[in-house]
């Protein structure tokens, strides 16, 4: 029955209205940069203007196709592009910007690499990255330790309210991380652990522990557990059942859930600034933001540790953006 049911198309309305928006963005980007923005940056602008409305021209001529593809999709897909790869350019300009002068272009016109020399050979930013990581790393742990039984409990066992529990896991990822600082800078002080990274991770699995619950539940319903039942009625131990079963279709699955956990909770700020005490235990991203504040850190420094530090994220998403995206939601 289902094989009878043809998948739905766009309306050729639709299309056309996508195509009118698309080919608008672009004309009045266009238009915008040709009068107002000034070169090396005006050929970004054209860029982008190009690519708008070469999407707008092409949905008028496949305006009648009968492929389910989507104009609108296709301009979402574009803006998100532009509004992720500008700021990354950005950064990269702000970073390479040579000392003393003041970056004007989104476009670098003059290149200079020192600063990331700069933040390799500066102590506080190296100790900062190193407190991030092992605050981030041994939250990312505790809480997937926690998080593996209760997504499956969540998924498999017939729990009264949980529907509810899992609802507060996910609203608990909306909640202001900042309002936790203070309760928890004001415990670490009162047990004389502000200077200890592993006391720090304790309060840190407020940011990790609901995302890790949210996205193993995403990955737990989507298992072949019906593959693992047909183990168990075949006779296949514990091992053989963590080898064939766990290891191959859970096993990278499960690493990019740390990984997107690792990151997500290494970037936090609030907690930092609130828990450490010192430069010495503080993360990065509140280093960062004392040390610019004190005028310690020039922008081309905080820009190139941010490079660095963004570097492996970017790399993890290129190679493995299909799952990632699957786990955050889309099927």
């Amino acid at each position: 029955m289902t094989a009878l049911i043809a998948p739905r198309v766009p309306s050729i309305r639709s299309r056309l209205a996508g195509s009118l928006v698309a080919f608008l963005l672009g004309f009045g980007a266009a238009n915008y940069g040709v009068f107002s923005v000034p070169s090396p940056d005006l050929w970004i602008w054209v860029a982008v203007s190009f690519v708008l409305m070469g999407t707008g021209v092409f949905g008028v001529v496949t305006a009648d196709s009968r492929r389910g593809f989507s104009i609108w999709a296709i301009i979402g897909t574009e803006l998100f592009a532009v509004f992720t790869l500008i700021p990354m350019l950005w950064l990269v300009s702000v970073a390479t910007t040579p000392a003393g002068a003041t970056r004007a272009t989104l476009w670098p016109s003059e290149v200079s690499w020192s600063a990331f020399g700069d933040v390799r050979r500066s102590d506080a930013l190296l100790g900062a990255a190193g407190s991030s990581l092992v605050i981030a790393s041994v939250a990312t742990v505790l809480a997937l330790v926690v998080a593996v039984p209760a997504a499956v409990a969540l998924v498999h066992r017939s729990l009264a309210g949980r529907r509810l529990v899992y609802a507060a896991f996910a609203a608990a990822l909306l909640m202001p991380i900042v309002v936790l600082a203070a309760p928890a800078s004001a415990q670490l002080l009162a047990w004389d652990l502000t200077q200890s990274r592993l006391a720090m991770a304790v309060p840190t699995l407020a940011v990790s522990l609901p995302l890790a619950v949210w996205l193993l539940v995403r990955l737990v319903s989507n298992a072949p557990w019906t593959l693992h039942t047909a183990m168990r009625a075949d006779g296949a131990d514990r091992r053989q059942r963590l080898r064939h079963f766990a290891l191959r279709y859970l096993g990278l699955d499960l690493l990019i859930v740390a990984v997107v956990v690792f990151y997500w909770t290494a970037g936090d700020v609030a907690l930092g600034l609130g828990m450490a005490s010192s430069d010495e235990t503080r993360p990065l991203p509140a280093t960062l933001l004392v040390l610019t504040g004190r005028g310690e850190v020039s922008s081309q420094a905080v820009a190139a540790a941010g490079v660095w530090w963004l570097m492996p994220a970017a790399l993890i998403l290129i190679v493995f953006s299909r799952r990632i995206v699957a786990l955050l939601g889309r099927p």
